[in-house]
């Protein structure tokens, strides 16, 4: 039986290992996700579900969760839900969750986190985000408007028609977590 050569065995594994290396992925598991858009509440002020909003130009490689801020008229439940898409309020789903959004009459800056699925992103590229209102046991749930970071990237319009509707106003409460 003839064995090979030490120096190829060696060189076999050299190779297998930067074959590995060549196809890890930077931003995979062992990264963590970052807080990629933080534009924090400031006073209340709200608007209604049917708005919607997106990011011209998206500072990350993949979107994990948005923190959306909301204030309410009426003691309930709310369930709400929010879409994410590339390019335009009809393209291609990026994420979506629904969340329940318990709250006594009054509540303000009411945080609400959707889980988007850490899905890839184009770094760039605009994304568009989309309100469902689902139900609402009692009152009227309202997005907050108004934030203290002056330079927010967030465009809130005036609906969801597509590419991206007509713009109401920017800046928006929003946290925006994924990688970078």
């Amino acid at each position: 039986m003839q064995y090979p050569k030490l120096s190829h065995t060696l060189a076999a594994v050299g190779a297998i290992s930067i074959a590995i290396g060549a196809c890890s992925d930077s931003n995979g598991p062992g990264k963590p996700n970052v807080d990629l858009v933080s534009c924090p509440p400031s006073t209340t002020g709200g608007d209604n579900l049917t708005r919607a909003f997106y990011i011209d130009s998206f500072p990350g490689s993949s979107l994990k969760s948005v923190t959306s801020y909301f204030s309410a008229v009426g003691t309930g439940d709310r369930t709400v839900a929010l879409t994410a898409r590339d390019g335009a309020f009809d393209g291609v789903v990026i994420g979506s969750d629904t969340v329940i959004i318990s709250a006594v009459d009054g509540d303000t800056n009411i945080a609400a986190t959707f889980d988007l699925g850490g899905n890839a992103v184009t770094l760039g590229s605009t994304v568009t985000f989309a309100y469902d209102a689902i139900a609402d046991t009692s009152g009227v749930l309202f997005m907050e408007t108004t934030t203290t970071n002056a330079s927010c990237p967030v465009v809130q319009t005036e609906g969801a028609a597509p590419p991206l509707d007509t713009v109401r106003r920017l800046g928006l409460p929003i946290l925006i977590r994924g990688k970078e």
